[in-house]
């Protein structure tokens, strides 16, 4: 592991455990201290991805203005922000105000740190850097919802906050040690991110990118109004385990055997995940679903990165993070949104769990036809 990589993954890793576990427990949160229904709630927690694609957009042009580090070092002071205004503001306008920054924050902290997780590593070697870097993300999240929701059992919200915003700070500590590295990129310019999008290889991509989050949107959404706190963290451990071990070896894997094997079992376990939970009221069967949509949401996103370092030259690769994420913070909005319109008016999670187990079995056979999906670019 290069010290890059060791750095940006322990900033990741903190920030993930404090902040970012948070998001699992919003939409309950909202509806304990303003009394507003989950489906008004949600929209605090959409807020931060509708953000976060917009400012996808216009990434290249905040890297472009502040450098890579500077982008990182404030993307991540945005996550802590939005805990500190949770503690202190818990007007529901404040919050979405805080959630878009926070959507800002993210999208210049998340594409800083994976050009530059490229930068750093043999070509060979993308999608093991990519699994090692998303799997210490994953981890401190698993590790993070845990912890916040053995502190909410035995204490309360406050506290649950406080201990999220101390494991924030600290990782805004780590990332000032984040390297200042120059890289030559090309002009940022919106006709150019778009421009990305010309191939097959990537269109496909895009797609299977928007789908493949709708797991953890509906986890973080349909998940959390389902189970009560006191067993959230028990019910969805099957997601954040499955995503972590998933992104650790997925990124292995796909060096060697190549990316679209590993695209095709990470939709296929999603599929059989949610019918699985469809199938019954058990908790174990919705964790099965949990772990079905972790594997996939561990998988997608590592051979995702890979494939970029594969596909696009160093000087643009910042434009194709831009183009092809903004698609995967879409659909966690639209899942985070969706899921509680299809569970509140269209029948039930059974109807829900359904509908998405069908569009994952979808992008099962899409990823079996791709091209250029293997290391050597074959």
């Amino acid at each position: 592991m290069s010290r890059d990589l060791a750095i940006l993954s322990s900033s990741f890793f903190l920030i993930f455990m404090g902040a970012g576990a948070v998001q699992q427990y919003i939409i309950r949160y909202l509806q304990d201290v303003t009394g507003r229904s989950p489906a008004q709630c949600s929209w605090v927690l959409a807020t931060i991805y509708l953000s976060f694609l917009v400012w996808r957009l216009f990434a290249a042009h905040t890297i472009a203005w502040l450098g890579d580090k500077r982008a990182i070092i404030l993307g991540q002071l945005t996550y802590t922000l939005f805990v500190i205004f949770a503690i202190t503001a818990r007007e529901f306008w404040v919050l979405i105000a805080a959630a878009a920054l926070w959507g800002w924050g993210a999208s210049a902290m998340w594409i800083a740190s994976s050009t530059q997780v490229l930068d750093a590593t043999a070509r060979t070697r993308y999608g093991t850097a990519a699994g090692v870097f998303y799997a210490a993300s994953h981890l401190g999240q698993w590790l993070g919802v845990i912890l916040l929701g053995w502190v909410k059992t035995h204490y309360d919200w406050a506290a649950l906050l406080w201990v999220a915003a101390g494991l924030s700070i600290a990782a805004n500590t780590v990332a000032l040690a984040v390297p200042r590295k120059f890289v030559p990129r090309e002009t940022p310019r919106i006709s150019k991110v778009f421009g990305i999008l010309r191939t097959p290889q990537t269109k496909a991509l895009a797609v299977l990118l928007f789908v493949s989050s709708f797991g953890f949107g509906l986890l973080l959404s349909g998940f959390s109004t389902l189970v009560e706190p006191a067993r959230i963290a028990l019910v969805t451990s099957g997601f954040y385990g499955g995503r972590l071990v998933s992104s650790w070896y997925s990124g292995r894997i796909s060096d060697r055997l190549g990316r679209r094997g590993v695209l095709v079992w990470g939709f296929a376990l999603a599929t059989i995940g949610m019918v699985a939970g469809a199938s019954a009221d058990s908790a174990w069967l919705l964790c099965a679903a949990a772990l079905g949509l972790g594997v996939q949401t561990g998988t997608v996103p590592v051979a995702a990165t890979a494939m970029i370092g594969d596909l696009i030259e160093p000087s643009r690769r910042h434009l194709a993070f831009g183009a092809l994420y903004v698609w995967r913070d879409l659909g966690v909005a639209v899942a985070i949104l969706g899921s509680q319109v299809i569970i509140g008016f269209l029948g039930g999670y059974r109807v829900c769990f359904g509908v998405f187990a069908l569009l994952f079995a979808l992008c099962a056979v899409l990823s079996g036809s791709l091209r250029g999906a293997k290391p050597d670019g074959e």
